[in-house]
């Protein structure tokens, strides 16, 4: 198999549970694209992205590392779905938001953003993590993850789709053919 450098790339964009992967292995199904994660490139870079509780301890650092993983990532896919974040926790549990060069650098060629119902978001993370955020602060990330996905992906002229984690993926489909294929 020849590897070659990213030519495009999907930042698949939302909160902690509301189905990122779930999402990118449907599409990769039905498209010649490969998926992985931010938090899976920045671990195999041999940082360490969150403290198992979703908390980042140095969100500057873990976007330096993402950066150089990501330059240095090779795939034979001419398309790589990468999930990951606008916002991020840090290590009191704080939102924040990703610097604007993170994007630059990453230079996606499409956004989309999932959204979910809050409630099953919650259960999710309680299942998956064995923890979970109340429903106020779930809704308060989602908005503020969409905000600032909204802000950057005007700033630099990126497409974005917002679509519902599990509604119909034919817009998901829809929008990456027509930017991307």
């Amino acid at each position: 198999m020849t590897t070659t450098k990213l030519h495009k790339i999907i930042f698949v964009a939302g909160i902690h549970g509301v189905g990122k992967t779930s999402f990118c292995s449907k599409i990769t199904c039905q498209i010649s694209a490969e998926h992985v994660s931010a938090s899976t490139l920045i671990k195999n870079a041999g940082a360490v992205s969150d403290d198992g509780k979703k908390r980042v301890d140095d969100v500057d650092k873990n976007q330096d590392v993402l950066i150089h993983a990501l330059g240095n990532y090779q795939t034979s896919r001419e398309i790589l779905l990468l999930d990951g974040h606008f916002c991020v926790l840090d290590k009191r549990s704080n939102i924040v938001t990703l610097p604007q060069q993170t994007f630059v650098q990453i230079a996606p060629s499409a956004v989309i953003v999932l959204q979910g119902n809050t409630q099953t978001v919650q259960e999710r993370m309680n299942q998956r993590d064995s923890y979970s955020f109340d429903v106020e602060f779930i809704t308060k990330f989602q908005e503020l993850e969409r905000a600032h996905a909204e802000q950057i992906c005007n700033d630099l002229g990126i497409p974005l789709l917002i679509i519902d984690a599990d509604q119909n993926y034919k817009a998901a489909f829809d929008f990456i053919h027509k930017f991307l294929v």
